[in-house]
């Protein structure tokens, strides 16, 4: 079973849908609960700023969005 690894970046996406962005929130976590559910479900989202998120794949948090795709590549070498 391979594993999927879903990346995100909380600061853009709360840039982009402002008040909107507490939706996104609750379809993340209803769709988390569907995943667990399923036996063969192996699925991580990962937010490249998140602090406790890149923690547990021994990376560091980007935060500036001048630099997203520098520190998109380094949290995926990291998760990987």
């Amino acid at each position: 079973m391979n594993e999927k690894v879903l990346i995100t970046n909380k600061t853009a996406l709360q840039q982009k849908y402002g008040s909107g962005f507490g939706k996104i929130q609750d379809g993340r976590q209803a769709s988390d609960r569907r995943r667990q559910r399923r036996v063969d479900s192996n699925t991580r989202l990962i937010a490249v700023d998140d602090p406790q998120d890149m923690q547990g794949v021994n990376g560091k948090p980007g935060h500036r969005l001048s630099q997203v795709s520098r520190q998109n590549k380094n949290a995926v070498d990291a998760i990987y």
